[in-house]
């Protein structure tokens, strides 16, 4: 290493140790700001497992209307293996559709900007609440 312009080291190991000598020691300490980032992100986790627990909860009502619906239209009860296929199905749906919507959201913002993105997205919410409480009424799976 050579030394010169004042005893900094030249290079790239340089720079970082001139960049460094220059900059402000930093302090530990909470901030408002960042207690708001931890709070918003341990609640987001909440979310996922409150969906992932209410639609575990009503399981055998859940299995029941699938099988009836489907005992209706074949005239003949569904296999057990096809049963417990369509409630898996059902669970992990929400995981998927999450995946997609984190995929997704970089480009609906780019195009659409960010309030009309959010207007989007609580359309498509509103039109999956609307399917999902028509779907007893159509006698759907």
């Amino acid at each position: 290493m050579e030394f010169h312009n004042g005893g900094h080291v030249s290079g790239i190991g340089g720079f970082l140790v001139s960049l460094t000598s220059r900059m402000k020691p930093h302090t530990l300490a909470v901030t408002p700001a960042l207690i708001f980032a931890i709070t918003v992100a341990t609640i987001g986790s909440f979310q996922f497992g409150y969906n992932t627990g209410v639609i575990n909860a009503p399981e055998t009502i859940i299995k029941e209307f699938i099988n009836k619906t489907l005992t209706d239209k074949a005239n003949a009860p569904p296999s057990e293996v096809l049963l417990t296929n369509l409630w898996s199905l059902s669970v992990a749906i929400f995981s998927v559709g999450g995946m997609i919507g984190s995929f997704s959201v970089g480009l609906f913002v780019n195009r659409f900007g960010r309030r009309n993105s959010m207007l989007i997205v609580n359309l498509l919410a509103a039109t999956g609440g609307c399917l999902m409480g028509l779907c007893k009424i159509a006698e759907s799976v």
